[in-house]
């Protein structure tokens, strides 16, 4: 029995989005979509006309409601149909209004209707068997947009998402569109303990503590910045990462040594990826400028700085450069709301993430790297074979103009040899034979018929010779 409160599938959701859309010609390619219609219509999510011998479908409120969020409004089913058509029975921008206040009665938060380009995106790629491919070369569509619209689609399964890349020699307008791994909705933050006292420091922490010139935070914040660290590298060696100190360089020029600091003070490996975590003092601006003498009396971290550093209390540590990935912050600092202390959940977390995600695009490089070398392969394989058939057709083309030739040639010797024979003069005479012997033995080497016919020989081709044949591949190898 069809659970009629439960979600649609894809197919159902790209019917009702084209009947959002007016029912446009030329979409639908069979006859199927009436079927699906009439179940559509059995959930109340669409009426079905027939009248005037056309065929018409258009939303209830209820398909209207469904498309924005992906359900049923709360406790449709449990009304009477009477009961559920009147209340729903309003104009879309009052039902979402109601929807918004109900919501936040309810302490839930309310999103935006879902846009209905990215859901049937994600419908269509879903049909494909994960990977659509698409060619872009006349092809206005924002699939980068639709992309980052689907991440709200309630048709994308449970931890996946949908991404793009490019296939095919490099400047090619094809593209495929697939499902890929969304580890950001898997991987559950864990606690990270934070104790006040520490009997011993983590050697990555003590050795941070022991270099003044890189600690980048006042002495009034080193030790809450000493615990934050040894509180991230305590839990991330008990959940079995690897915790080591950053590489130490020590750069002559001030300009590079500002540069080194990005390093970091600690670095965390997940499953072979090693991330750098940089713990710094936000300063507060307006400090005086700095003497010539005060890489004398200041540590490196304050002296290289074009101003005197005036202290904050506000910590943030930083994950590399502090690039983002898909939205998520590579950034961790104090706010009026929440301590440093409280996000570092959130920040191993982030790293967890990466290295899941890293593995993954990792073994997808390999996997698209082997599939791009057997592309290559085929398109040289197939270049070796056109350039054969083009050597044939030129060796052909060459043989016919030759037996053409030959042919004029023969009718011309049959008229040289009467000629010679009503000449006369015996020296004349023997000049015309002499010729007439000649161009004999040039119509004989030139005729292709006689000799035996053959197919002529495979030749080895060079690689600037097979790359007319490869269409966009370089003939030295698939990344060249």
């Amino acid at each position: 029995m069809v659970n009629l409160a439960g979600p649609i599938n894809a197919r159902q959701l790209e019917i009702l989005q084209w009947i959002a859309d007016g029912c446009p010609h030329g979409v639908m390619k069979d006859y199927t979509y009436k079927t699906t219609a009439i179940a559509l219509q059995g959930r109340r999510l669409v009426t079905v006309s027939r009248k005037g011998g056309g065929w018409q479908a258009q939303l209830t409120e209820v398909g209207v409601h469904y498309l924005r969020h992906g359900t049923y409004p709360d406790g449709f089913w449990t009304m009477s149909r009477k009961t559920a058509d009147a209340d729903l029975a309003v104009a879309p921008a009052i039902l979402a209004d109601n929807l918004r206040s109900a919501a936040q009665s309810a302490g839930r938060s309310w999103k935006p209707a879902i846009d209905g380009e990215a859901q049937r995106l994600v419908a269509r790629v879903i049909a494909a068997g994960g990977i659509l491919e698409v060619d872009t070369e006349d092809d206005e569509t924002d699939y980068k947009r639709l992309i980052t619209a689907s991440k709200r689609a309630p048709n994308l399964p449970f931890g996946k998402q949908l991404r793009l890349r490019a296939v095919g020699p490099f400047g090619s307008d094809r593209c495929e569109i697939f499902v890929d791994e969304d580890f950001s909705v898997t991987v559950a933050p864990r606690p990270v303990p934070a104790p006040r006292r520490v009997a011993a420091w983590h050697p990555a922490v003590a050795a941070y503590r022991a270099d003044a010139d890189r600690h980048e935070v006042s002495k009034a914040s080193l030790a809450r910045a000493s615990h934050i660290l040894q509180a991230l590298a305590s839990e991330a060696a008990r959940r079995g990462y690897t915790v080591v100190g950053a590489e130490r360089r020590q750069p002559q020029y001030n300009s590079d040594f500002r540069g080194s600091l990005k390093d970091g003070q600690i670095r965390i490996a997940i499953d072979g990826f090693t991330y750098q975590i940089r713990l710094r003092e936000h300063g507060r601006q307006g400090g005086a400028s700095l003497p010539f003498t005060a890489h004398r009396t200041l540590p490196r971290w304050q002296a290289v700085r074009h101003a005197e550093f005036v202290p904050t209390g506000i910590l943030q540590l930083t994950i590399g450069s502090g690039y983002r990935r898909d939205s998520r912050p590579a950034e961790f600092k104090d706010t009026g709301k929440t301590s440093l202390e409280d996000q570092l959940p959130a920040l191993l977390r982030e790293l967890e993430i990466r290295a899941r995600e890293d593995a993954h695009h990792r073994v997808q490089e390999q996997r698209q790297a082997e599939q791009k070398r057997r592309r290559w392969e085929r398109a040289m394989e197939q270049a070796r074979h056109e350039f054969h058939e083009a050597t044939r057709i030129e060796e052909l083309t060459r043989q016919l103009e030759a037996w053409r030739l030959a042919n004029d040639l023969g009718r011309y010797l049959s008229a040289m040899r009467e000629n010679t024979g009503t000449i006369t003069n015996k020296n004349d005479r023997a000049a015309a034979e002499n010729w007439l012997t000649w161009v004999s033995q040039y119509h004989k080497a030139i005729d292709p018929l006689a000799s035996s016919l053959v197919m002529p020989p495979e030749l080895t081709p060079s690689m600037e010779e097979l790359r007319p044949f490869l269409y966009g591949w370089s003939p030295y190898g698939p990344d060249s």
